[in-house]
Order: C-alpha cells, then sequence, then structure tokens
C-alpha cells in the first residue's frame, strides 16, 4: 500500500505489551482484514488513545504505514463489549485468527462476524465464516439443521487442514 492515512473499522482480537510504554494490536478490520498496528506509547496513562485500547473495543481506527509496520495515530470507540461476551469473542477471534493470516479484505468474514457479535449464534458465525474462506458452501447454511449444520463445520475445519 502506498503511503498516507488510512482509516477503518476493527475489532481488538489481541494486544501485546512492547517495551515500557508500547503495544502491539491485532484488529480484524473492515477494510483491510487482519491488521498489527504498532501503538507508540499507549500504554502510558496520559495517552490520549489508552482508554480507546480494550480488547474486544469495537472502533474507528486510523493509521498510517511505517518502515515495517502500521502505525497507529488515532482510535475512537464505537461500542464497548461487557465481560459477559469475552468468553465468545475469545473463541471468535481465534478463528478469525486461524482462518484469516493478514491482511487483505474479508468482506464476508466481517460481515458474519459483525452478525455474531449482535445475534451472539457462534455455531452461525463458525458456518457463514467458513462459507465465507471457501470451506462450506453458503447454501447449505439456510437449509441444515442446527445439529448437520454443526456436523458441517466439524468437517469443514478438518478439511482445511488448518
Amino acid at each position: 500500500m502506498s503511503n498516507g492515512l488510512y482509516q477503518t473499522e476493527g475489532i481488538i482480537l489481541n494486544r501485546l505489551d512492547v517495551g515500557e510504554a508500547d503495544r502491539i494490536l491485532t484488529v480484524f478490520t473492515k477494510d483491510f482484514g487482519l491488521l498489527r498496528l504498532f501503538g507508540r506509547g499507549t500504554r502510558r496513562v496520559s495517552s490520549k488513545l489508552n482508554k480507546f485500547l480494550n480488547l474486544f473495543s469495537y472502533g474507528r481506527f486510523s493509521f498510517v504505514s511505517g518502515k515495517e509496520t502500521w502505525h497507529l495515530i488515532d482510535a475512537e470507540d464505537l461500542e464497548r463489549f461487557g465481560e459477559d461476551k469475552f468468553e465468545t469473542l475469545g473463541r471468535a477471534s481465534n478463528f478469525i485468527g486461524r482462518f484469516c493470516r493478514g491482511e487483505g479484505q474479508e468482506e464476508k468474514l466481517w460481515e458474519a462476524f459483525l452478525t455474531f457479535i449482535k445475534s451472539g449464534d457462534e455455531l452461525l458465525f463458525y458456518a457463514r465464516g467458513l462459507a465465507a474462506l471457501g470451506y462450506l458452501d453458503e447454501k447449505e447454511i439456510a437449509k441444515n439443521s442446527r445439529e448437520d449444520l454443526a456436523r458441517l463445520t466439524k468437517d469443514a475445519i478438518a478439511r482445511s487442514q488448518l
């Protein structure tokens, strides 16, 4: 990508503290897929971004291209989720991390993830996610019972060899 300012919606799936005050965020984004954003000084109490960078925060992120990584320059909260959703969001983020290997727009996977966040239907998210990634036929999702869908999802994950 060329140099410039980029902005997109995303959900923080992971955070890694680096050095004394920096943080690397893994963000699943609407327009860029899975990104790793370097946040310089974001762990400092005085950082204006600190309060927007919680795990599973849904927000708008602004970033620029650095030498080797993307650098976070601004963030805005769009929605926060209660701790009651953290376990299912954690499993969903592991799924995304396992199947989505880096940058690149994943429109259908993003839509499946947003639908999952609103509905809480984990099985349907996995099925739609696998369909978006080409491991499951979209038509199979609508016409099968939940038991059959669970089996199809399990088989699709096994076929993926990931």
